[in-house]
């Protein structure tokens, strides 16, 4: 019984790794990185795969809670092909880092925000989730400009509404 219920377990895992892209779990392959870039990237790959697993180093614990309500197919998919096609800029200052796009025009692409925590760099959910907002046509805004990544935006203009364009 030992034998199969091992098996069974390794069938599992292996099959999870495989929808993964990898040999490595991904509470491995996902968790907090050493680099925002690193971060960044594999933010985008879990997107591309449609991974589901809430409890990923990648995520700070208020990222967590609201990948648990979000988590849906259509967005993991819009993430990955709308960013994937992108070229951001990293910009750190001490223990944050922006991912900020500088070629939007149609500001569709929102920036996105990373913390190094004790083990990595994870995603700020609390900074992501309550200073950008969206309105009726998806383009992002900034709830408020007062918080701890601004330092990402100097060369950025905002108007009153929190809407910013690069500066010319």
């Amino acid at each position: 019984m030992r034998v199969v219920l091992r098996s069974i377990v390794a069938l599992g895992a292996g099959l999870l790794a495989a929808a993964c892209g990898s040999e490595e779990p991904p509470a491995e392959r996902y968790a907090a990185q050493p680099t925002p870039e690193l971060a960044w990237e594999r933010f985008l790959e879990l997107n591309e795969r449609r991974v589901k697993e809430t409890e990923l180093g990648i995520y700070d614990e208020a990222a967590k809670r609201l990948v648990r309500r979000n988590n849906e197919d259509a967005g993991q998919a819009h993430i990955a092909r709308l960013y994937r096609r992108s070229e951001p800029a990293v910009r750190t200052s001490g223990d944050r880092a922006a991912i900020v796009f500088l070629d939007d025009p149609r500001q569709v692409l929102a920036p996105w925000f990373f913390r190094r925590g004790a083990e990595g760099w994870q995603l700020d959910g609390h900074a992501q989730f309550n200073v950008v907002g969206y309105d009726g046509r998806n383009r992002w805004r900034f709830r408020n400009q007062i918080h701890p990544y601004m330092f990402a935006f100097e060369d950025f203009h905002f108007d009153a509404r929190g809407y910013g364009r690069r500066a010319p």
